[in-house]
C-alpha cells in the first residue's frame, strides 16, 4: 500500500546512565546504583561475572559519562 509505514519497534534503548528511569541522567543515577551494588541486586552487576566490583561500577561511569541519547 503506497504511503503506509511500518515500525517494528519504536521504543529507545534502555540508557543505563538513566538508572532510576527517569528520563534525566543526573547525581540520583548514581545514587541508585550505588544503592543497587551496595544491596548486591542481580542487575548491578553490569558486566554479569557474579560479583560484584569495581568492574561494574567502572562500567556505570563509563555510562553515565557517555550520558544518553
Amino acid at each position: 500500500i503506497a504511503g503506509l509505514d511500518i515500525i517494528i519497534n519504536q521504543c529507545p534503548e534502555p540508557c543505563l546512565a538513566d538508572w532510576n528511569e527517569d528520563d534525566v541522567v543526573n547525581v540520583f543515577d548514581a545514587i541508585a546504583y550505588l544503592a543497587d551494588f551496595a544491596d548486591f541486586r542481580p542487575e548491578a552487576d553490569l558486566n554479569d561475572d557474579g560479583a560484584f566490583d569495581v568492574f561494574d561500577i567502572l562500567i556505570f561511569l563509563d555510562a553515565f559519562d557517555a550520558g544518553c541519547p
